[in-house]
């Protein structure tokens, strides 16, 4: 991942001590090169923060595509690299967080502002991962022989009339609006997060983690989506495949907070705060995605089950707890191997690796929550 987009945004930076390419003083961005980025081309950088008291940028942060430096007071300089894909987060009284430890702490610079620069080096981060992950898909392969066998076997895919006829039963769905109003929510849900954070009281862990959960999803879903856009099955783009990845990401959260043998009570009230801060408690699926997240926590293979339900909406433009796709055959498919042949097909064009990726992302992501949940203060283990 990198940040080089953190430039492109129609941001306002107007923050003290801040100051973003080309507008950064040459006295200060030498100032800062020579205390703690000795080896940094002064043109690379993007970012440049002075933490210091009269402006000489020797304590602060520098920000570049691939990279961050940074240096307090008394501090030894840190370095962060984005190649290693860190988990970026806000902090508490001006802190920048990197793979949950502090990376950096302003004592110059505003809590607003410093909340403002690593809400945007997150976003920056995210957004490259989810196109890189794009753009691999559609990379021409040379060299590595994994890639070229896959690359054949989508090219076979794409010529063999078996294949063909295995995913002309993919029905187009119109209706996605479950995902629109989740973008228009993660606009919303930066905004309330910094509210929260800025004001006296602070938000409450449980505030926190519903937050957490809501980026969680709407990313995780939105890495599925480029990964199915980038595989030309535009027919999983619909509103009845987001509530099933909704239930196998909420179990995936439920399962691992079991995992910490964390208060069965207590999994439950998260998971339904967490759930009703994304999807309406009045909508008629709501109780659905529950126990459909039920099934996934109890499935010794969630991402076979995954696909097998993601098909099963697919064909019947419908969400339900439960399907019998035996009942396909025939009346779908040709004969009783129809629907196994239609699964491992679509498999088959969204490739192993790209189901590989998507559950890391997913395992990294509630991971994250987790470590929210046991910092909770009412949270208590099981005896």
């Amino acid at each position: 991942m990198d940040c080089s987009s953190i430039l492109d945004k129609d941001w306002q930076w107007d923050y003290k001590g801040i100051y973003v390419k080309p507008n950064i003083p040459s006295k200060k961005l030498k100032g800062a090169i020579n205390s703690y980025a000795y080896d940094v081309d002064p043109n690379e950088v993007l970012v440049l923060l002075d933490d210091t008291i009269f402006g000489g940028a020797k304590e602060g942060l520098i920000l570049t595509k691939n990279s961050m430096f940074c240096k307090e007071l008394g501090q030894k300089v840190k370095f962060a690299s984005f190649s290693t894909n860190p988990e970026i987060s806000r902090g508490t009284k001006s802190t920048l967080i990197v793979n949950g430890e502090p990376f950096f702490k302003a004592t110059m610079i505003e809590h607003t502002a410093m909340l403002t620069f690593t809400s945007r080096v997150m976003a920056c981060t995210e957004e490259s991962i989810e196109a890189q992950a794009s753009h691999n898909e559609q990379e021409p392969v040379q060299s590595q022989k994994e890639d070229c066998a896959d690359k054949d076997s989508l090219e076979q895919s794409q010529e063999n009339p078996a294949t063909a006829q295995a995913l002309s039963f993919m029905n187009s769905i119109e209706s996605d609006t479950i995902f629109e109003s989740l973008s228009k929510m993660n606009k919303l849900n930066i905004a309330f997060t910094l509210t929260d954070m800025l004001s006296s009281k602070g938000p409450s862990n449980t505030d926190v983690i519903e937050k957490e959960f809501f980026k969680f999803t709407y990313g995780n879903i939105k890495v599925f989506r480029n990964i199915i856009e980038s595989r030309n099955l535009h027919a999983l783009n619909n509103d009845f495949a987001t509530l099933e990845l909704l239930s196998f990401l909420m179990g995936r959260f439920i399962k691992d907070m079991m995992t910490n043998n964390i208060n069965p009570e207590y999994i439950e009230f998260v998971s339904n705060r967490c759930l009703m801060h994304v999807f309406t408690n009045k909508n008629k699926y709501f109780p659905t995605v529950f126990e459909t997240a039920v099934s996934y926590l109890e499935s010794e293979q969630p991402m076979i089950q995954l696909l097998y339900r993601l098909g099963c909406s697919n064909i019947e433009k419908d969400f339900k707890q439960e399907y019998n796709h035996n009942d396909y055959a025939f009346s779908v498919f040709p004969d009783d191997h129809g629907f196994t042949g239609f699964i491992e097909k679509l498999q088959e064009q969204i490739t192993i690796a790209n189901f590989s990726k998507f559950a890391q992302v997913t395992v990294n992501g509630s991971s994250t929550m987790v470590k929210q949940v046991l910092d909770h203060p009412l949270n208590a283990h099981q005896a």
